[in-house]
């Protein structure tokens, strides 16, 4: 049982923390990484080998076939600190089928301490190396920007520091609406994709020997252009809302619209109609009134608008059709999201590679449509209370290997009834106190159809499970005994219901319970504060991913393998 060594740090300690560590000659980004490069190689020159628990980044699970989020733990054996990388070797892996070699070079900043270290003259030297480490990822996780890498600004520190770790710490204590929380999530996520790109292009290009210009394919140009435009708009938004004053600004007219909304009594009904001739306009005009009687309703041509100017637990009803949605907007506060006659003719498509729908409400129900989430790494989240899928499929793109259909949160509830989901390396997660309810439901097309962690309840009925690649149903415990098997030896479980489960095509077993431990978190206190002991980590093992809060610190380390 291994035990990593994390921080709880405040907006006033980081600052100060920051404000000691870089000297006030050093503004400039190629100045600082200059200085984190010394200091680090100062202190991990003091290390003989440590041990180190990789959090698998998601393109590297893709690559060696791991579910993610996976954690490995590892010995490393150097770090280069003029790159900020390590070169590591596996001890203990999670993933049994990962194709992972002996040893690898990961990102220093993916990389977290463990209090338990073979050679015991290290401690002392780890604990420092583990909170400057703290510091040189929370720097280049949520204060470094990607498009800052090319900026010259001399004073970029006192331009930025201060102003974005007073954005993170807004967003975190949730004085910064979750509507644009969101929506700055999506932006760096995005700008981070770009800036990969731009790096994977240029690196080719000096493979080739030649610059940019000088490619003659017809598509370098204009892809790095577009590249290079579209994060330049990024950079634009994000340094708008870092200003204090115009966050406080636009959180306060959030705050009167939603006053003003939530004066009504009765919820709103919206009709979707993108486009369409006359006749096609009344004929679903006449289809709503006789499927949903005549009620006053307000017209949009675009769900994206409808989601961002109705409220919470207003119905979308949607004409045949395709329709994108950007955020979750209203419907994540609760209402129905409904298809006007089935799955087959209307549909939703997102091209956010993050989340495509968060609900956070007492009530959600989506109806009549089929989700595509082939560009999203995550369907559905339930973070709390209710959702329903009734008569709808959810497809994803199961070359993006590690896809997670839809994710139910602590405490949250989802109902699937006539619902198919395909498409997902794991087609519904269900975490520790959900609850999860099947019924008359196919879920193929998967590596995982269902997995499950304890306290998490099951009603299962009438439901199909076919071409699941790993298993059907994969339980991870504490309190059971491994097993495999037909889905009659879940009935063992508490809170597990099951009737006419049928399992076709399925690699391995129908059901698996496997085994876990539990990886702790140490708790080292800082030595500028009084306070000995810390609940959280305001920079725990954990993104911005849905799913890590719930499996990254609770996982099972599996495949020993012996270190030479």
């Amino acid at each position: 049982m291994e035990e990593t060594i994390k921080f709880d740090k405040t907006f006033d300690e980081r600052l100060a923390e920051y404000e000691k560590f870089f000297p006030k000659d050093i503004q400039s980004v190629s100045r600082i990484q200059k200085h984190w490069s010394s200091c680090l190689d100062l202190i991990v020159n003091e290390i003989n080998g440590w041990h180190a628990i990789w959090k698998v980044p998601r393109n590297i699970c893709k690559q060696h076939k791991m579910q993610y989020p996976s954690i490995v733990l590892v010995y490393v054996e150097s770090v280069d600190c003029q790159q900020f990388i390590a070169k590591i070797e596996v001890i203990a892996i999670k993933s049994k089928n990962a194709d992972l070699p002996d040893s690898y070079v990961v990102k220093l900043i993916d990389l977290w301490p463990t209090k338990e270290q073979e050679d015991v003259n290290n401690i002392h030297a780890i604990y420092s190396f583990a909170d400057t480490l703290d510091m040189f990822r929370f720097f280049y996780n949520r204060i470094l920007m990607p498009w800052d890498y090319d900026d010259d600004d001399p004073k970029w520190l006192s331009n930025h520091l201060e102003s974005r770790l007073s954005l993170y710490y807004d967003i975190r204590n949730g004085l910064v609406s979750r509507q644009s929380a969101e929506e700055l999530n999506s932006l760096i996520t995005e700008a981070r994709d770009l800036q990969s790109k731009l790096e994977e292009t240029h690196t080719k290009l000096e493979k080739d020997d030649c610059s940019v210009s000088d490619y003659g394919d017809g598509e370098t140009v204009p892809n790095v252009v577009y590249l290079q435009v579209r994060l330049l708009e990024i950079k634009h938004k994000v340094e708008f809302l870092e200003n204090p004053l115009i966050r406080e600004f636009l959180e306060q007219e959030e705050s009167e619209r939603y006053n003003k909304k939530s004066n009504k009594t009765e919820p709103e009904n919206w009709l979707i109609f993108p486009e369409g001739t006359p006749t096609e306009h009344i004929n679903f005009l006449m289809s709503v009134e006789e499927k949903f009687g005549s009620k006053t309703v307000k017209f949009c041509t675009s769900l994206i608008e409808a989601l961002h100017h109705g409220d919470f637990n207003d119905i979308f009803i949607l004409n045949d059709s395709q329709h994108e949605i950007k955020s979750s907007g209203a419907i994540e506060g609760g209402g129905v999201l409904r298809g006007l006659n089935g799955p087959d003719s209307t549909t939703i498509f997102s091209k956010n590679d993050d989340t495509m729908l968060e609900c956070n409400s007492e009530s959600t129900l989506i109806e009549n449509l089929t989700l595509d989430v082939s560009c999203s790494k995550y369907g559905i989240v339930v973070r709390k209370g209710k959702v329903t899928l009734r008569n709808c499929k959810l497809v994803g793109n199961f070359g993006y290997s590690t896809q997670q259909g839809i994710t139910v949160m602590p405490t949250g509830k989802l109902e699937l009834f006539n619902t198919e989901i395909s498409g997902f390396t794991t087609a519904v997660v269900g975490s520790l106190n959900s609850t999860v309810v099947f019924n008359g439901c196919k879920i193929f097309s998967a590596n995982v159809g269902l997995q499950m962690f304890d306290q998490c309840k099951l009603v299962a009925k009438n439901t199909h499970f076919s071409d699941c690649y790993d298993c059907g149903i994969r339980f991870e415990t504490k309190h059971y005994p491994q097993n495999t098997g037909n889905f009659s030896i879940l009935k063992v479980l508490r809170d597990i219901e099951i009737e006419n489960l049928v399992g076709e095509n399925i690699s391995h077993r129908e059901a698996i319970i496997q085994e876990k431990s539990k990886i702790k978190l140490f708790h080292y206190p800082l030595p500028y504060s009084d306070d000995s002991s810390y609940s959280t980590s305001d920079e725990e093992m954990k993104s911005t991913d849905p799913d890590d809060d719930v499996n990254m610190n609770e996982t099972v380390i599996e495949n020993i393998k012996e270190s030479n």
